[in-house]
């Protein structure tokens, strides 16, 4: 591919030809953008976006899924998108790209925490969504 990564900020990431993944809230390049489960994680719900924690203000879909800013999201978003990154990981084997996201275990190892994880509502916004810009590679 021309571009390894999607640089570091949303005007590079657009002029790469990048897509925003709303799963990761990540940049990805062409070979690591799995559209179809990005569509179906976004039919999952009718997501709602936060500009803060605790989920006093909300911010349109449409300017959420620019890329352009760190969000919140509900704990129940969370949950949803950790096991959609299993999906994209096994996806991304087979495709033969990954992204350093979804292949660092650690990734992996916060995701089996939360989904064990109790004492939280579905509805409970304390998760923050940073922008990434993952590298994507060969498997």
């Amino acid at each position: 591919p021309p571009w390894q990564s999607c640089g570091e900020n949303t005007e590079s990431a657009n002029e790469r030809g990048c897509s925003f993944d709303q799963i990761s809230f990540a940049w990805q390049t062409p070979e690591c953008f799995d559209a179809p489960l990005v569509a179906e994680f976004a039919a999952w719900e009718d997501w709602t976006f936060y500009t803060e924690s605790g989920g006093n203000t909300t911010i349109p879909r449409s300017e959420a899924l620019l890329g352009k800013r760190t969000l919140y999201v509900s704990w129940r978003y969370h949950m949803v998108h950790c096991t959609f990154i299993w999906k994209q990981m096994h996806r991304a084997y087979e495709r033969g790209w990954i992204d350093s996201h979804i292949h660092d275990y650690n990734h992996t190892l916060h995701c089996g925490r939360i989904l064990l994880e109790k004492g939280h509502m579905d509805d409970e916004v304390i998760t923050e969504g940073l922008i990434l810009y993952p590298v994507c590679a060969r498997v």
